[in-house]
């Protein structure tokens, strides 16, 4: 090899070597934290994905950006509860930092499978009643987050319904005997004074529960959130538009494939603020110290052109009060 082809060859060599060791001793240089997420539904689902976004683009926002100084672990259920503990089990041996649950059925799983990992939970029913926490202000334990349970909530929008379909008088209820404690049925009953209520538990099978629908053939229907009816939104709106049934939902996603009205919280927000939770945990905050908070901002979502095909003029005093109209 000639000495000008040697200079070539060791220059080359030199800015290879360079190129190859300043994002590595950058990287060396730069703590990188690892976070698990356990999903209760399915990953490719647009509704799920939107509330995970939301808590993506918050990390963002404090500063932790995927690829430089975080690491995500995700699995998700695709919707079967029964595969929780194992995807649980599955982060906590991946040595994640925190684990963050979009259910309490997911945060039950996530608790079973470590008394020691973080676990912060962004949604679900009574976390007292369901074990999870030994008071709110105190959770006592490694897990901790945002509450979207109220004792009011399904009583109001069974009020909603009633409202909106002045002469109503029997509700068929949706519900899931599977679920956490906390879905506030007693809360529905009360509210629900003066109607005919029935109750249909969705893990009976989803096609016993709409044939007994509609063998019933109530003027209203009232689905309570659960992860069940979030999983067959679609055809539980299809079964409403078929049968012109007047239908509200405990979360807006129903709403956006065909479902009649929803009142709910907030759940995007509710992620954006277990975002602010993981970062204090990073930053060595215990979950036991960090209240269990109840999600504060609420929406009402109305779908003005399933209200037409219903043949329902919506009253001007509840589209006035809602936040989303989708047409």
């Amino acid at each position: 090899m000639s000495q000008f082809r040697r200079r070539q060859f060791l220059r080359g060599a030199l800015a290879f070597a360079a190129a190859r060791w300043i994002p590595c001793s950058y990287a060396q240089g730069q703590r990188v934290y690892r976070i698990g997420y356990l999903i209760t539904g399915s990953a490719t689902d647009p509704a799920t994905g939107s509330y995970w976004q939301s808590m993506d683009q918050r990390l963002r926002e404090l500063d932790y950006f995927e690829g430089r100084n975080l690491r995500v672990e995700r699995r998700a259920a695709e919707g079967d509860l029964d595969r929780l503990p194992a995807l649980a089990t599955e982060l906590t041996a991946r040595k994640v930092e925190v684990i963050v649950v979009g259910t309490d059925v997911a945060a039950l799983a996530a608790k079973k499978a470590t008394s020691t990992t973080p676990i912060v939970f962004t949604a679900g029913g009574d976390p007292v009643r369901n074990g999870l926490v030994k008071s709110l202000a105190h959770p006592g334990g490694n897990v901790t987050g945002f509450t979207s349970f109220r004792e009011d909530l399904v009583g109001k929008q069974m009020q909603l319904l009633r409202e909106t379909v002045p002469q109503i008088k029997r509700v068929a209820v949706i519900y899931s005997s599977s679920a956490p404690l906390g879905m506030g049925l007693d809360a529905l009953k009360a509210g629900a004074e003066g109607l005919n209520v029935s109750l249909h538990d969705i893990d009976t099978g989803l096609d016993n529960v709409l044939h007994a629908i509609e063998r019933e053939k109530p003027g209203g229907l009232h689905v309570l959130l659960t992860a069940s009816a979030f999983r067959n939104r679609v055809r539980i709106a299809e079964f409403t538009l078929a049968r012109r049934l007047p239908s509200v939902y405990g979360i807006a996603a129903h709403v956006e494939v065909g479902g009649l009205m929803s009142y709910s919280f907030n759940y995007s927000d509710s992620f954006r603020r277990a975002a602010e939770y993981v970062d204090r945990i990073l930053k060595g905050a215990k979950p036991s110290e960090l209240p269990v908070q109840m999600s504060t901002k609420f929406e009402m979502a109305i779908n003005l052109k399933t209200a037409k095909a219903l043949g329902l003029t919506i009253p001007q005093s509840v589209l006035q009060r809602a936040d989303r109209l989708i047409e």
